[in-house]
């Protein structure tokens, strides 16, 4: 038995903005679609054309529920932080690694910081950059579930990232090439699908961050 899954369609309800192509997504329904195998990495065949130049594709070890390859991965890195309950206790709270679904996608903003000053008598404006802001990431994707039900496993994964008090270091080729290997979530939005209970959006609004090491002088 099978479902067939409109990701534009979820898309464009969901965030209101489309995808720029038309992504048909086939789950077996007696399948796990949330989980993503990480297979020992193969030689992948050159694909051969005739008359057409060889071409070679790179192998990714990152497969998604359909053994597709998925090119850039999001995987949020597990660990730890301090907590102070209500008690006044304080404990130390885990939290696992976690990978975001093929169907996510990234935006990434850069903003310098410039003061504008207005040229007396003349056109135009004075400008000083003092700085540069933390990049703005913002990460959409729709988590799927299997036989019409929420993901309720990986929605309580993602709010136990949203929990946490500190920057995450998170592994994305994509953010690695800008230079970002650390996130701080500033919002987490779960919004509803209407007519898709298998299926929850989700949107994080994050930080680029940098983890600063204080270092104490015995004297």
């Amino acid at each position: 038995m099978e479902f067939n899954i409109d990701l534009q369609e979820a898309y464009a309800k969901a965030f209101g903005v489309r995808l720029p192509i038309y992504i048909p997504v086939t789950v077996p329904v007696t399948g796990q679609p949330n989980d993503y195998t990480q297979p020992q990495a193969t030689q992948t065949e050159a694909l051969k054309f005739q008359n057409i130049s060889t071409l070679k594709i790179d192998t990714s070890p990152v497969k998604s529920s359909l053994g597709t390859i998925v090119l850039s991965p999001i995987t949020f890195r597990g660990g730890s932080y301090k907590e102070r309950l209500r008690s006044g206790q304080i404990i130390t709270s885990q939290y696992d690694d976690f990978m975001l679904p093929p169907t996510a996608t990234l935006q990434v903003k850069f903003d310098k910081n410039i003061v504008k000053t207005p040229l007396r008598g003349g056109r135009g404006e004075f400008k000083e950059m003092i700085g540069t802001s933390d990049p703005r990431i913002i990460i959409r994707g729709i988590l799927i579930g299997e036989e019409l039900k929420r993901p309720e496993q990986d929605i309580r994964k993602l709010k136990a990232l949203e929990e946490v008090p500190s920057e995450l270091a998170v592994v994305c080729d994509y953010l690695g090439w800008l230079g970002i290997d650390y996130l701080v979530i500033q919002s987490l939005n779960l919004p509803d699908l209407k007519g898709k209970p298998n299926m929850q959006p989700f949107e994080l609004s994050c930080l680029g961050d940098k983890p600063i090491e204080l270092i104490l002088n015995g004297n």
